[in-house]
């Protein structure tokens, strides 16, 4: 990724031609799925819903995917694996790690929106 961070602007910054207006537009759109997405691998972690939790996982990655986010899209990939392994004793740790990463990302995303606003 280019510099420190979560996410990498430059590659963010090319894939959206440089429209600054889009990108607040996805980082909202980010902020309402995100939210939907991580009540969902919550959920099917406090049921062992693994059919549930491979797919919020898989959601997550795309919500992250949009921001060339590498981190997040790393283990959300690996939690979305490990749910359909059914690997039920590691998902916990994984679904933790995932929000966490998650958490942060959006702390970066929101200073960067700021900072680039039209």
């Amino acid at each position: 990724m280019a510099g420190s961070g979560r996410f990498d602007r430059e590659a963010l910054l090319d894939r959206l031609d440089e429209d600054l207006e889009l990108l607040g537009e996805l980082f909202e759109d980010y902020l309402e799925d995100k939210d939907e997405h991580l009540a969902k691998v919550r959920s099917a972690v406090a049921s062992n819903d693994m059919k549930l939790l491979y797919d919020g996982a898989h959601a997550l990655r795309g919500c992250v995917a949009n921001f060339c986010a590498n981190s997040a899209f790393k283990v959300a990939t690996e939690l979305q694996n490990q749910a359909g392994a059914n690997q039920t004793s590691a998902v916990v740790a994984t679904a933790q790690k995932l929000e966490s990463e998650i958490d942060l990302l959006t702390q970066e995303l929101r200073a960067f929106v700021a900072e680039n606003k039209p």
